[in-house]
Formats: structure tokens, C-alpha cells, sequence
């Protein structure tokens, strides 16, 4: 415009020639190239394009009566922020949707369905949806479907069902991409944010929400992030760095049947995996079923059903997760903190019946050390059910690490013929304080190096004996380790108990499938005649941030002077304790 302006110098500007520039000028303003005006393109207010069976992709798509029909017609749109676009509820379309618009912190985009229903996307082989170099998305209500995975892993889809991806180098973090009430299944991998891993510099996401979706019958994945500049190398190639993904919220979700990959080496399934984020959340999510068809040869990568791995700040809350099935000779946990992570929490979770751990906490190699994480008020039951010598209850590893395993509540019984740990611990670095540890089997209630501290803590097997093995020495009681080792001391005074915790009805938590029904969970609470009312350590002054805001239960801790041991910190029945 300003070499118009100069261009006119010269003229004399009369009153008919000034009428003459005024209308090019708003010509001007209001012309794009040809190649640009297509139905569907024009930029101004907020249109809404629609998607019919019945529709014709010679209509403007501005109304339901004037529908698209095809998905290959709406990828030829140019939306603006504030746009649209609306699938057929209770329809079928074939295709994959690609979206490289992005809408405004105000006038997001949105992809959803309308009408009676939910619109389906038939994906065949490849991807759903994909949301590539954009922001300010909204997609909700849409199912999308592969071309299918069956229980042995057999596919051929090779993508995602949604697929959030960055190729950008340069530039900020892509902002507010929110999936809501969407169902995924029979592609490679459900839910999927990411970018490039170590082959170039990396432009991550701020503020990927998933909320009240449902992903199954995948091959690899359920719903993961992950993507770095960087590598952990041989033998994992693992993203190395906490800095790509900040504020990724993953709510309300149901992931399940995440079969694994037959031929996947290192990697063979990740149900929900949490890579490179920062100040993130896991909450009120079921996991349950996944591992099925991994790779049995696979030499060194597992299953874990919840996992963060290289993160900062990152929390996995209310979850439930429940028979992760391990083909190889580790892993099938179902909550990790991993390599590389710092300050990250998982409280008032509920695993049981998995193959593996209930919940892990260690490196990998090639990993950034694992420091100042937590692991607080919540059950294990009936965990580690196969390969008892590489899991536990609770099992740890690692000598690069530090961190709280406190107010746990852990029962264990024999499975697989073999006798599992509710505590095993190789490594060192932790201080585990305030947990009940029980046995239903007659082996080791723990087995542990002197690499951490033990104190005030519960143990019983129900045989009543003691067993528990300490730097590869064996102990048939308390007082005996205690006088070894100095663990269970306090000040130089003996503390934790051997004993009947008194459970209300251990060992028959079975399956929940509400993370808001978790606190109606009661096989754990501690009935009013149980010794380990009121003994907790006030850890208020030795840990930051604890206790927590409440119980496994939701119990308020806000205000006691006297804690209990274990998860639930409220009797079940009988008179109050001495809070």
C-alpha cells in the first residue's frame, strides 16, 4: 500500500479522480488470488461447514442442507479461527482429515459432530485425524476407527487414530490442542502427540488436553508424547530432555487392550506413557488389559501401564490400572516413575492384578538421574504376578536417585509359583516410611539392599512369621534386622511393627472402573482395634509438601497431629482415633 501511495505523488488529485482511487483502493483490499477463492475459503465471521453422506462437495458445506460430502473435499478448505467443521452424527465417512489451520486463543477451530449421534471416521490403514503444525483446536465427539488390530497383534494400519504432530524447528511451542470425548481404536497407536526424536531440533506443544476419551484395541500405543532433538542411544533411543511438551493433561480416560507389538524391539507397547513434559497431569484414567501380543523375544523394553519418563513436575493422580501382562522376563507395571525425572508424584492411585509391579521407580540406560520424586497413599494389591525376582508391590532400581515412598498400603499373595515381594528394593537413595507391607505367602514380605531407609513402617505375613532378606542376608524378625542394620530406628529408638494391620477386607479390592468410586474402595481401611492407628511419623518436617492434602480415600489430613500407617488414614468402623 505504501508503494501505491507513493506511486500517486505525481497526480493531481481532483474530486473525480479521488472517487476513482477510493474504489481501487477498496478493490484492492478485498482481492486474493483465484487460486485461493474456493468454496468454503473466505475469510471473515465464524462458518460452520458441514459433512454429509448426502451432501455434494459442490455446495458450500454452510449448512446442513448444503453439505460436503467427502473428507477429501474438506481437506481442500482453508479454515479461519473460529470454523467448524461438523461431521454427520451417526454417519460414516471414509478418509483421513488433515488440519494444518490454526484457530486463536479465542476463536479456536472445532471438529466435532451434528445432529443425533456420533459421527464415525472410517481410517482404513492410515492416521484419523491429524493436526499438523497447527493450534487452538477443539475436536470432540467423533469416533475413529482403523483398519483394526487383533489380539495377536496382526495389523495393517501404520498410524495414529489422532495424531498431534510438530515438524517445526524453530518458533514457540504450539498452543491448546483439546480432544474431548472421542473413541479411538484399531490403528497403531490411539492418541499420539510428538515430534521428531533426535534427528533435528524440535518444536513441542503448551496445553495438549485429553479428556473423556476411550482408546483400545491398538496396537502399540493408547496415548503417549514424546519427541527431542536428543537420544538416550544404544540399546533404547529413548527422547532425552524435559522440555518439549508443558501443561499436557490427560483426564477421564479409558485405555485399555493395547495389545503390544509381536516384532517391537526395544519398544513393545506403551498403554499411557508420558515422555519430555513438564508440569503435567494423569488423573481419574482406567488402564487395564494391555500387553497381550508384545514381542516375547523382545531383549529389553517392557509394559507399564502409566509411565513418566524424562519429566519434570508431573503427577499421575486417582488412576486405576489392572492386569498389565509382561511376555518377557520384567516389567507389566502398572505406574513408573523413570529415567530422567524430577519431582514428579504419584498419589492416591489403585493397581492390582498385574503381572508386574504396582508401582517402579528407577533409570535406564542412557537416562538423566531420577531425583526428589514421590510415591504417597496409594494401594497395591495382588501385584507382581509373574517373574518375582524382578518385581514387587513396590519395586525399585538404580543408584542415580532420590525420593519418598511414604503411606503406601501393599498386600501380596503368591502367583505363577512363585512368592513375590511387596517390597523389593535394588538400588539405594529412597526413604520408604509410613507403609503397611503384607504378605500372603510364606517368603520375604521384603527383600532390600542398605542403600535405603527404612523406618516406621508395618509389616505382617499372614502365617504370622516374620521373613525378610537384607543385603542378600535373611531375617526371621524385626528386632533382629532392626539390631543389624539400624534401619526401623528413630533417634536412635526402635520404631515400625510387626503385626495384623486389621485391614476390613484385604485382598478382595478386585476391579473399581470409576476413578470417582476409588475412594468408596474399603478393603484397606483400618478398623478401629488396629495397632497402626495414630503410630505414623508426622513427616511434615522432614519432607516437603507432605503430607498431602488427604488419604487414598479423600480423607482431609488437614489439621491431624496423629497419622496413620498406610493409604487410608481414617478407621472403618468403631471409635475414632486420636487424630
Amino acid at each position: 500500500m505504501a508503494r501505491l501511495i507513493k506511486s500517486l505523488g505525481g497526480i493531481r488529485i481532483t474530486v473525480a479522480n479521488r472517487r476513482f482511487f477510493l474504489a481501487l483502493l477498496v478493490l484492492l483490499l478485498a482481492w486474493r488470488p483465484a487460486s485461493a477463492q474456493q468454496p468454503g475459503d473466505a475469510a471473515g465471521p465464524p462458518v460452520k461447514y458441514h459433512l454429509s453422506p448426502r451432501g455434494d462437495d459442490s455446495h458450500d458445506g454452510t449448512a446442513p442442507d448444503r453439505a460436503w460430502k467427502t473428507i477429501e473435499r474438506a481437506n481442500r478448505a482453508t479454515l479461519h479461527p473460529g470454523d467448524s467443521l461438523l461431521f454427520e452424527g451417526g454417519q460414516h465417512f471414509i478418509g483421513n482429515l488433515l488440519i494444518g489451520s490454526s484457530g486463536s486463543p479465542t476463536a479456536p477451530i472445532v471438529i466435532s459432530s451434528y445432529g443425533q449421534g456420533v459421527a464415525v471416521i472410517d481410517a482404513g490403514d492410515s492416521f484419523g485425524i491429524r493436526l499438523e503444525n497447527c493450534q487452538y483446536i477443539n475436536v470432540s465427539h467423533v469416533v475413529l476407527r482403523g483398519s483394526g488390530v487383533d489380539v495377536k497383534g496382526h495389523t495393517t494400519n501404520t498410524a495414529q487414530g489422532l495424531d498431534i504432530y510438530s515438524s517445526a524447528t524453530t518458533g514457540n511451542r504450539w498452543h491448546s490442542i483439546h480432544a474431548d470425548g472421542l473413541i479411538v481404536s484399531g490403528f497403531r497407536d490411539g492418541i499420539v502427540a510428538h515430534t521428531p526424536v533426535g534427528r533435528q531440533e524440535v518444536v513441542g506443544f503448551d496445553d495438549v488436553r485429553i479428556t473423556h476419551c476411550t482408546i483400545s484395541e491398538c496396537l502399540l500405543g493408547g496415548v503417549y508424547c514424546w519427541g527431542s532433538s536428543r537420544t538416550s542411544g544404544k540399546p533404547w533411543f529413548l527422547p532425552i530432555g524435559n522440555a518439549t511438551f508443558t501443561h499436557f493433561y490427560l483426564g477421564d480416560c479409558v485405555v485399555h487392550d493395547i495389545y503390544g507389538d509381536p516384532a517391537g524391539d526395544p519398544i513393545l507397547c506403551l498403554p499411557t506413557q508420558i515422555f519430555n513434559a513438564t508440569y503435567s497431569v494423569v488423573e481419574r484414567c482406567t488402564i487395564y488389559d494391555c500387553g497381550q501380543s508384545a514381542n516375547p523375544r523382545g531383549s529389553q523394553g517392557g509394559i507399564g501401564g502409566l509411565v513418566f519418563l524424562e519429566c519434570d513436575h508431573c503427577i499421575g493422580q486417582f488412576n486405576e490400572c489392572y492386569r498389565m501382562i509382561t511376555t518377557i522376563k520384567y516389567d507389566g507395571c502398572a505406574f513408573d516413575i523413570d529415567g530422567g525425572c524430577s519431582h514428579c508424584l504419584l498419589q492416591y492411585n489403585y493397581s492390582h492384578d498385574n503381572e508386574g509391579s504396582g508401582y517402579q521407580t528407577g533409570t535406564f540406560d542412557g537416562s538423566g538421574p531420577v531425583t526428589d520424586n514421590t510415591i504417597r497413599y496409594n494401594i497395591s494389591e495382588n501385584d507382581a504376578k509373574k517373574n518375582p525376582n524382578n518385581s514387587g508391590g513396590i519395586m525399585t532400581w538404580s543408584n542415580v536417585q532420590r525420593g519418598h515412598i511414604y503411606n503406601n498400603t501393599v498386600y501380596i499373595s503368591a502367583a505363577n509359583g512363585g512368592k513375590p515381594h511387596a517390597f523389593l528394593g535394588i538400588g539405594n537413595g529412597l526413604d520408604v516410611r509410613n507403609n503397611i507391607f503384607v504378605a500372603s505367602h510364606d517368603g520375604d514380605i521384603v527383600t532390600t539392599g542398605p542403600g535405603y531407609r527404612f523406618e516406621n513402617n508395618a509389616y505382617f505375613r499372614t502365617d504370622d512369621k516374620f521373613s525378610l532378606t537384607y543385603g542378600g542376608k535373611h531375617f526371621d524378625s524385626l528386632a533382629a534386622w532392626r539390631a543389624a542394620s539400624s534401619q526401623e530406628t528413630s533417634n536412635g529408638k526402635p520404631v515400625g511393627i510387626f503385626g495384623d494391620p486389621r485391614f476390613r477386607n484385604a485382598g478382595r479390592g478386585k476391579a473399581v472402573n470409576a476413578p470417582f468410586a476409588l475412594r468408596e474402595l474399603s478393603a484397606y481401611d483400618l478398623i478401629s482395634t488396629s495397632e497402626l492407628i495414630g503410630k505414623g511419623t508426622d513427616l511434615r518436617a522432614l519432607i516437603p509438601d507432605a503430607p498431602g492434602e488427604q488419604d487414598f480415600r479423600g480423607g482431609s489430613l488437614n489439621g491431624h497431629t496423629k497419622f496413620d500407617l498406610g493409604a487410608v488414614d481414617e478407621p472403618a468402623a468403631g471409635p475414632a482415633s486420636d487424630k
